[in-house]
């Protein structure tokens, strides 16, 4: 588990729903976020929260803004309309920072259904063949102190596909898969297998739970009353 704090500009125009979301953000003092690549350790952290989660099971069609089975609506808004960078295929959603190669680059956002407090993904491809300045960086306001940047090659190394998980200290809605500044012009594509998100209100007692709980404190007092 690594536990970090990724703070800076993006360098570039970030989606129109992460722009807004961050926008929207009060400022803060700066607090520091969790950041995870053990899978087990992430579940067990937001173990008292109700998490969703999506494998990619229904292939859906490359758009501008398409919808996951969870109610993720993952979307660009700029550059061209292009087939492979926003799709869900044969078990994976798949994208690419660069698709045509130019060096002009695609910032994608994935809007939640509902307020969460931590996510996770298993990625391949992430963090950049090359060893240099490629891959993707995940963006949000994971704090409630406005943007903080999670970077896969910094996070997973050069060439290591893996598990990132987030856990918040503040709930967030809004998450920016965005280009890692560099300067090829090359092809780099990634795909993610399984979406996990923490919904941001903890998952409440059973009735019954409840009711016995409340009892217990119930006949602690009747019994310090009596004492007393």
């Amino acid at each position: 588990m690594t536990t970090s704090a990724f703070r800076g500009a993006a360098g570039r125009a970030a989606p129109v729903a992460l722009a807004a979301a961050l926008a929207a953000a009060a400022a803060a003092p700066a607090s520091a976020f969790t950041v995870y690549t053990d899978r087990s350790a992430w579940e067990a952290a937001v173990a008292a929260y109700a998490v969703t989660d999506d494998s990619f099971d229904a292939d859906v069609a490359s758009a501008k803004s398409i919808v996951f089975d969870s109610g993720v609506v993952s979307s660009y808004t700029l550059g061209a309309e292009f087939s492979t960078i926003n799709q869900i295929s044969g078990g994976a959603f798949s994208s690419n920072v660069d698709p045509d190669g130019s060096g002009g680059t695609i910032d994608l956002s994935w809007l939640f259904p509902t307020a969460i407090i931590g996510f996770g993904i298993d990625i391949q491809g992430g963090a950049g063949a090359e060893g240099t300045g490629s891959g993707v960086q995940l963006q949000g306001d994971y704090d409630g102190a406005g943007l903080e940047i999670v970077d896969i090659f910094t996070v997973l190394g050069p060439e290591s596909d893996g598990f990132v998980g987030i856990l918040g200290e503040a709930a967030f809605t809004v998450v920016g898969l965005v280009a890692r500044p560099n300067d090829l012009d090359a092809n780099k594509a990634y795909s993610v297998t399984d979406l996990s998100f923490a919904s941001a209100a903890p998952v409440p007692l059973p009735a019954g739970a409840a009711l016995l709980t409340g009892g217990v404190a119930a006949f602690g007092l009747l019994r310090r009353r009596r004492r007393g």
